[in-house]
Formats: C-alpha cells, structure tokens, sequence
C-alpha cells in the first residue's frame, strides 16, 4: 500500500506543472494589432520608437496655399482659387501640431500653374521642405458702366457699379474704385457692364469743372 501512495504523489505533481507552466505562456503573449486572436497569425509588437504617423490631405495644402496668396496679394485682388495637382493624394506626416510655411521667394510668379517651396513644421521643427505643383486663379471687383454711356458724357455715381471679373494676370489694369471715373468724361462710348481699363477705353479721362 505504500508504494501505491507514493505513485499516486509522482502523478498528482505531473498534472499540477503544466497547470502553471499554463499560466506562465499566457502572460508573455504578443499584442495582436488589427482585431486577429493574440498569439495567432498576424499577432504584432507594438514598436514604442517607431513615430505615430497621420496624414497631410490636398484639401489642407491647397487652402493654406490660398491662405498664403491672399496675404501675399493683399489689396491687389479680391478672391483666389487654388487646385493642387501634386501631390496627387494624402502625405504621411509625423503626429503633432502642423504648420505649412512658403518662403517668399523674388523669382516667386503670378497666377497659372506654378510650383511652390512648402516647408512642413512638425511641433516647431523643421521636418520636411516639399514642393507641391498648383493652378492658381484670381478675381477683382472692376468699374462698369451701369448703363450706354455717350462719348464726353460726365459719368456720374449712377452710371457706375461694381463687377467681379477673372483675371489672367495681376497686372491686369481694370479700375477697381468707382471714384477714378466719377465726374469724369470718357473720349469714346462705353457700353453696359464692360469692365473698364485705365489703358483702352478710358486711355484719356477729363475732369469736368464744377464751375
């Protein structure tokens, strides 16, 4: 009967180590990222060094490019449109707080397609300097006739008004204040709602004496 007690010992310490060594496997089991099991196929570490990485979208890189031009071209026009064509989609960026800056550059052009230098600032530090490729456009608000207007007719405030006009370069030359014209003659009729130019149609304004 003794030995049988002894047997019975050695089995019951069996059974009671894998019941611990259990327990152990389960405590140094790999995260698992993406929803799979842990310890499964597709089961991860989670890597503390690598950089949390988000995204720099077209639609934030083309209004801060709009912000941008609308301080540059302050009092010289009165809206801008921009359309990024590259970069074509998102572009990975490290997480923090963002700030797109465009050196001012002499050579820097008008409006069309042009390149711009892009400076991406991550939590105030330098992180990358991109260029991004866009078409530009611009709008003014131009004088026009509100009405037929006669050679040598004194234009008086009436007669004029206020058009927005697309324009193809910032030297475009319309007048943009109504008081330019006001009390003045044009040397040749000026039709209804035509934008008026310093350089053609009122190439010569007279000044009407109030005597």
């Amino acid at each position: 009967m003794r030995r049988l007690d002894i047997m019975g010992l050695v089995v019951a310490v069996l059974v009671a180590v894998p019941m611990v060594s259990s327990g152990a496997e389960r405590l140094v089991q790999p995260v698992s990222i993406g929803g799979k099991p842990a310890g499964g196929r597709g089961a991860a570490k989670v890597d503390l060094e690598r950089p949390v990485m988000r995204e720099l979208h077209v639609e934030q890189i083309q209004k801060a490019i709009q912000k941008h031009l609308e301080a540059d071209w302050n009092g010289r026009v009165k809206s801008v449109q921009v359309t990024v064509i590259e970069p074509a989609g998102p572009v990975p960026i490290p997480s923090g707080i963002i700030e797109l800056q465009f050196p001012l550059l002499a050579d820097e052009g008008g409006l069309g397609r042009r390149t711009f230098l892009m400076h991406v600032v991550v939590d105030g530090r330098l992180w990358k300097t991109m260029e991004t490729l866009a078409d530009t456009a611009a709008t003014v608000d131009a004088v026009v006739p509100t009405r037929f207007v006669k050679a040598e007719e004194v234009l008086e405030a009436d007669d004029v008004s206020l058009a927005r006009v697309a324009i193809t370069d910032l030297k475009h030359g319309y007048l943009t204040s109504p008081d330019a014209v006001i009390g003045k003659s044009a040397a040749r009729s000026l039709q209804a709602s035509t934008p008026l130019r310093a350089a053609s149609r009122l190439s010569i304004l007279v000044l009407v004496s109030t005597n």
